[in-house]
């Protein structure tokens, strides 16, 4: 339930909804005086106005604030209130209300009931409304509707599905002779080439020519490698990295030099404003403000000042704290003057204050001429190293870059306003310090330079050990001798180049260039050396393999080649295929003819992994061009044609009951328009168009396309099912535990009837005329909550919760008992046996409203769970988990128990011979309770899958 509409409703003060049932009651007991009747109809009268009015409210009020789903609920309980249902009564509440009142002042009695029979439905309407609560009843006919339309999907899938069906019986049907004979020649061509391959990858297994093919391809990317790590070796220089280091130390003094010329600008810059602010200054409070200004700033230089490990820049920092500490302490002394004095004496440490501006200043511009000396020793340093094209060269080049732009700005005394002097000593400090970062970055880029290359050498130098190893292992299978010693050459040639980049590798870490580069070159000539063995083993290895030569193979591929060639051609005869298709066709069959070509050279020249690879994509390409061949279909023949529109008249009445679905999808209450059902639509008039057009392929893709978009809807209309599902099993959930508490409270007036006339009768045997009266009517109501159980029992057992409806069928069959013991037939009972059985009932009534509420409260909490995560879960399979009637199970066995233990205490003589029926009926109740209650968990442990307690289970 909604817990906002819940907070809404305690706000607005429906508390008086049970009021017009107390009305009717007091109304049918004829016990109050008309009046009385009809003013406390008007006060109810005056609360729905009230109502009314603070509802309209709060929905203003929500609607600003953006709570639209609250406004929304109010909005709707305003109009219930405005609404009239001709079928029950064509009245407004407000209406009823006053026809109720003036029923009652004019004596009519039946007809105020009938009204107020009205009013309550209405206000239990208008609290459904808000607490946004569907009814048991409008859920059902929602489900009802939704599962209509979930089953015509179903229905227009399942006609889709078979649509496609036709339209492949449609394909066959139509493809011609010739279109048969092109798909068969071309799976007999792929299958000859897939047997083609296979003998070259058996005969090239067998000889070792894959694995040596393989070996000579890893060298010659090798070699490859090998020449650029070569190449890189020779331009790198280590000793750049000094160099540009070199010029590091100017260029950070430099930078300090600067952060000191930048402190004495900012406080020459405070004491320009103090001295400006000092002169417009009306009263000495502004230049005792301006003092306390100076002194802060003084101190901050202070601080400065004393964290400075450079000499020169804690020097910078004390001058500049002096100046703004002597000019705070004359402001200080100004506030001291007469008002006859003020302005002189204003004026005069306005002066001061500019001159130590004005001293700071020429210390700041000599800072800079400083700073300018160093930056050009820098440049002066770096200037031959930047016409070098080398990573250390790039890295000077840019640094030079930036310190000509600090040049750009000099500061010379005079030449420079106190802001152009600020902003200038500021552009040379960042153009300092990114020269600074550009050097950090050559001499990072020189090491990763230095690292990358040994990691690539030790690489290589691994890798070549691996190969001399596998060429080993191939020494040893190979039959002849002069295979053996052409490999040992290339084996011996990958071992002295894995040792020369090994040593490559080490000197690069030693930052020995020369040794390097002369290592990588010696490991590239031995490269070569093993590609060139490798290249004579190959030779020899291919003039005396084992199996199928590959000159033989050679020639099988070019025949291969030529029927793919032929096929091709085939294609533009095809009748019924479309030009797209024979056109795909034709272009797939020229990859494959090409991808032919290639193996029949590489295996001309004994390239057998080669070859391999070449024969592979041609299998692919001849793939393609079946799949061409098959999909390109359009029906020729007249038959043909007309089957085709049939199909296509067919899809486009799915199309249409689509629509219609979608309609009724929207308009039932709660729907939402589907997007898959719209593209659905869609995809269904395009295969009906590609069907009346006799494009065969385009339409059983969009039929495909159709189909599963009609799926995608159900399972979004399976979403939205669970939810009702939820939805309802919440109502059935609350109204069921509302019957339960109206039957306790029902059955508790009977129950204090029952002791009243208990009472009264003061133990005489046989009771009054009046008492047996009054028996009969307690046995009436108390047979109606019976009923009332018994049909609220068969409605949880249809939701599989048996124990809650085991404990309503007791309370069924002691309430039966119970009016029987009260009537004639029983002997008019009301003493304590009928009393206690009364109490039973209750207890039982407690125990299954205690359940109710707990299982109401666990769904509410998941629920604002589940709101602050997002998503949802699917509704439970049961109206209350088996976890909760578990409980109430064990609840309703120990009561049992203590029954029983409880009867034997009382009841000490039932272990003699003459028993009273009456004790021996009590037991045969308790025995049936406690077999029902056995056989319920017998029930549970074989829904969980435990097996009975004889099967020795623990």
């Amino acid at each position: 339930m909604n817990q906002r509409a819940r907070l809404i409703l305690f706000a607005t003060g429906l508390s008086f909804l049970q009021a017009p049932a107390a009305i009717a009651q007091v109304g049918e007991s004829q016990s109050r005086e008309q009046a009385a009747l009809a003013e406390e109809q008007s006060h109810l009268r005056r609360q729905l106005r009230r109502l009314r009015e603070h509802m309209a409210a709060l929905a203003r009020r929500f609607e600003e604030e953006g709570r639209v789903h609250a406004a929304k609920l109010l909005r709707q309980g305003l109009a219930h209130l405005e609404m009239r249902d001709d079928e029950i009564t064509p009245l407004t509440l407000d209406e009823l209300m006053d026809g109720s009142h003036s029923d009652i002042r004019s004596g009519r009695a039946n007809q105020a009931l009938e009204q107020q029979e009205h009013v309550v439905r209405s206000l239990e309407r208008l609290l459904a409304i808000l607490t946004d609560r569907r009814g048991l009843e409008s859920l059902e006919e929602q489900l009802a509707s939704l599962r209509e339309i979930q089953a015509d999907l179903d229905e227009l899938a399942t006609k889709e599905s078979l649509l496609q069906e036709q339209t492949q019986d449609l394909k066959d049907q139509a493809r011609s002779e010739e279109q048969k004979a092109l798909e068969a020649g071309i799976e007999e061509l792929s299958e000859a080439q897939r047997e083609l391959l296979r003998k070259n990858e058996e005969s090239g297994r067998a000889s070792g020519l894959f694995d040596l093919e393989q070996i000579r391809s890893e060298v010659q990317e090798m070699l490859e490698t090998q020449k650029v790590d070569r190449a890189v070796l020779e331009a790198w220089t280590p000793e750049d990295s000094e160099r540009l280091a070199q010029a590091r130390p100017a260029l950070e003094r430099a930078r300090e030099i600067d952060a000191q010329a930048q402190t004495s600008i900012q406080a020459a810059k405070e004491l320009r404003e103090a001295a400006q602010q000092a002169r417009a200054a009306s009263e000495n409070s502004e230049l005792t403000d301006l003092a306390e200004k100076l002194a802060e700033s003084a101190q901050r230089e202070s601080r400065r000042s004393r964290a400075s490990a450079d000499p020169s820049a804690e020097k910078a920092a004390e001058r500049a704290s002096e100046a703004l500490a002597e000019t705070a302490e004359e402001f200080r002394a100004a506030t001291e003057s007469t008002e006859a004095d003020a302005a002189a004496q204003r004026e005069s440490v306005a002066k001061s204050a500019e001159q130590r501006a004005s001293d700071l200043e020429q210390a700041a511009r000599e800072a800079g001429q400083q700073a300018a000396e160093l930056r050009a020793q820098a440049e002066a340093q770096l200037e031959e190293l930047a016409r070098e094209q080398t990573t250390a060269g790039m890295a000077a080049s840019e640094a030079l870059e930036q310190l000509q732009q600090a040049e750009s700005s000099p500061s010379g005394e005079g030449a420079e306003s106190p802001e152009q002097q600020a902003e200038s000593q500021q552009a040379a400090s960042e153009a300092t310090q990114q020269a600074l970062d550009a050097l950090d970055r050559g001499v990072e880029e020189q090491a990763r330079t230095a690292t990358a290359l040994a990691r690539s050498q030790a690489a290589a130098s691994e890798r070549a050990e691996r190969l001399s190893e596998e060429l080993e292992r191939m020494e040893q299978r190979a039959e002849t001798a002069e295979q053996s010693e052409a490999s040992s050459e290339a084996r011996a040639a990958l071992d002295e180049a894995a040792q020369s980049m090994r040593s490559a590798a080490q000197q690069t870490q030693k930052q020995q260039s020369g040794s390097a580069a002369t290592a990588a070159e010696q490991a590239e000539a031995k490269l070569e050396e093993a590609l060139e063995a490798l290249d004579q083993a190959h030779e020899e290895m291919a003039a005396d393999q084992p199996g199928q030569s590959a000159e033989e193979l050679a020639e099988s591929q070019e025949q291969l080649e030529q029927q793919a060639a032929e096929l091709g051609e085939q294609a533009q005869g095809s009748e019924s295929m479309s030009s797209e298709a024979q056109a795909g066709v034709q272009s797939s069959m020229e990859k494959a003819e090409s991808a032919m070509q290639q193996a029949s050279q590489a295996l001309s020249q004994g390239q057998r992994a080669q070859a391999a690879d070449a024969q592979r994509e041609a299998i692919a390409a001849l793939e393609d061009a079946a799949k061409e061949a098959a999909e390109g279909v359009t029906p020729k023949s007249d038959e043909d044609r007309a089957a085709a529109e049939e199909l296509a008249e067919e899809q486009e009445r799915i199309r249409q009951q689509l629509l219609a679905l979608a309609r009724r999808n929207e308009q039932r209450e709660g729907g939402s328009p589907l997007p898959s059902l719209e593209k659905a639509s869609q995809s269904a008039q395009q295969a009906s168009e590609s069907l009346s057009s006799g494009d065969l392929d385009s339409a059983q893709q969009q039929e495909e396309e159709t189909e599963r978009e009609i799926r995608q809807a159900m399972e979004q209309l399976e979403e939205e099912e669970e939810q009702y599902q939820k939805l309802r099993q919440e109502e059935l959930l609350f109204e069921v535990a509302e019957e339960v508490l109206a039957m306790t409270e029902g059955h508790r007036a009977q129950m204090e009837a029952t002791l009243e006339i208990d009472t009264a009768r003061a133990g005489q045997e046989r009771a009054s005329r009046a008492d047996r009266i009054r028996l009969r009517n307690v046995s009436r109501e108390e047979s109606a909550i019976a009923g009332r159980a018994r049909k609220i029992a068969d409605a949880l057992a249809e939701e599989g919760s048996g124990v809650f409806a085991e404990m309503l069928l007791n309370v069924e069959r002691d309430l039966l008992r119970i009016a029987g013991d009260m009537e004639s037939a029983g002997g008019y009972q009301s003493g304590e046996r009928v009393q206690a059985r009364q109490q039973d009932v209750e207890d039982t009534l407690g125990w299954l409203d205690e359940a109710l509420q707990d299982e109401i409260d666990r769904r509410e909490e998941e629920e604002q769970q589940e709101s602050q995560e997002g998503g949802g879960s699917p509704p439970e399979e049961q109206l209350v988990p088996d976890i909760a009637q578990l409980k109430l199970l064990r609840r309703m066995e120990v009561n049992v128990l203590q029954s029983m233990e409880q009867f034997r205490e009382l009841h000490p003589e039932l272990t003699e011979d003459d028993v009273d029926p009456n004790l021996l009926e009590e037991i045969s109740r308790l025995a049936y309770r406690h077999q029902r209650l056995s056989e319920l968990f017998s029930q549970f442990r074989r829904g969980l899958g435990l097996p009975d307690p004889d099967d020795g289970a623990q």
